[in-house]
């Protein structure tokens, strides 16, 4: 259970962190503490579904299997439109065309709406710099990452945060 910063969390250095071999679980306020965090651990996955973009059922397949390959991709900041094609099974020119046509944007507008849906989420759940942030959802430039932020948000990362803290 180590953060993507390669910090480790405090719970797991405290008295309540997790022991294999202690069969105490130190009291009623050691189990309320654990139960508060698997209530938190729920919400923020519950979140991240209902803010997840999904594909409708009457998109055709190679643009389900792109979706599919940029929301388990994304934090990768080397993802072309060559390998988004691969995961549709379908030339590049076609692969471009055929997104387009069905979603709307290009596929490239797509992976950086994920991107940043992602960091969106981060930004208001965490404390880690927007260096960090950026670079876990697959930018390599923290600059290049506040510029398409506010393009897509309508603000910077950092006023973002502060209004949904």
């Amino acid at each position: 259970c180590l953060l993507a910063s390669g910090r480790t969390p405090n719970y797991l250095v405290n008295k309540y962190a997790y022991a294999p071999g202690q069969s105490n679980l130190g009291g009623p306020s050691a189990r309320l503490l654990i139960r508060a965090a698997l209530l938190e651990l729920l919400g923020i996955v519950l979140s991240e579904a209902t803010h997840h973009e999904t594909s409708g059922p009457d998109e055709p397949i190679p643009v389900r299997l792109a979706m599919e390959f940029i929301a388990i991709h994304y934090s990768k900041p080397d993802i072309s439109l060559a390998d988004m094609a691969s995961a549709a099974h379908l030339s590049p020119d076609h692969f471009g065309r055929v997104f387009r046509k069905s979603a709307g944007i290009t596929p490239m507008r797509h992976l950086f709406s994920v991107r940043i849906g992602q960091a969106c989420l981060i930004l208001s759940r965490s404390n880690l710099r927007i260096r960090e942030v950026s670079t876990m959802v697959g930018f390599e430039d923290q600059f290049h990452f506040s510029r398409v932020f506010r393009q897509i948000v309508g603000e910077s990362p950092r006023a973002y945060r502060e209004k949904n803290r």
